[in-house]
């Protein structure tokens, strides 16, 4: 139990499996792009239209901020 709670050992590195919606919402996050260019991003890369994508897109970017993956420009801006 001790190494959990020991800072040098904590890992740098996490390993994810992510479905082709979410392996393609990650690569396209940059920092600079809203969650409305990602998802339009993603569906331009598809000849079919996705069902409910840009409800999809939103879903797993606010599960990444939950899980402290990723955060938003806007709130870390609004709390300096």
């Amino acid at each position: 139990m001790r190494k959990f709670f020991i800072s040098g050992h904590r890992r740098d590195h996490h390993k994810i499996k992510l479905d082709e919606l979410g392996s393609e919402t990650w690569k396209t996050i940059d920092g600079e792009k809203t969650v409305k260019e990602i998802s339009d991003s993603i569906q331009n890369q598809h000849e079919e239209e996705l069902d409910d994508l840009d409800n999809r897109v939103s879903q797993f970017i606010s599960l990444l901020y939950e899980q402290r993956y990723i955060t938003f420009q806007q709130l870390e801006n609004a709390r300096k």
